[in-house]
């Protein structure tokens, strides 16, 4: 039962040995990767990642080995024709029986276009140099941005989900 729920997930799920060799991949690592099984097997983890994660990777190995729990990374992959795309991957220890680390997961998840077109919205809102209010179809407020609050004196989550109509006077 396991393999087949590890096969059915979207997500790229590794396993790799302490000396970061990947010993376990399912589908959607070989399709994410563009390598089939026997490809990814015994490849250096760090292969399939931009340099710069290399460093970050060996850092939150260290953690992990101090049994901290660490947040999700978000990074360039490259597959096997040369494409870079961004992830977001979360790295966790592989116990055995007796609560030894024998390795790491990764869980690897593709970036879509429009989490990356929210992520770059948010910053842009954040930026501006006036106030800003997002507000949904029902006149409820859904994000505003620091000048907002700045100007206004009220803090976020006392505007979220609040009629826009409370930042308008009657004047």
């Amino acid at each position: 039962m396991d393999k087949y729920i590890l096969n059915s997930s979207n997500d790229a799920i590794l396993g790799l040995s302490l000396s970061r060799e990947i010993n376990y991949c399912n589908r959607a690592a070989c399709e994410l990767f563009g390598y089939n099984e026997a490809e990814l097997l015994g490849r250096k983890y760090t292969q399939l990642f931009n340099p710069l994660h290399t460093a970050e990777f060996d850092i939150l190995v260290e953690a992990l080995m101090f049994k901290e729990m660490v947040s999700p990374l978000r990074t360039e992959c490259c597959n096997k024709e040369g494409l870079s795309q961004t992830v977001s991957i979360q790295y966790s220890p592989i116990n055995n029986e007796v609560g030894e680390i024998v390795g790491i997961s990764s869980i690897i998840r593709l970036i879509s276009q429009y989490e990356k077109a929210t992520s770059k919205a948010q910053a842009l809102i954040e930026t501006a140099p006036d106030a800003m209010v997002v507000v949904n179809m029902s006149g409820q407020i859904v994000l505003i941005n620091a000048q907002t609050e700045r100007l206004f004196g009220y803090k976020e989550e006392e505007l979220l989900g609040k009629e826009v109509e409370l930042l308008i006077t009657d004047e």
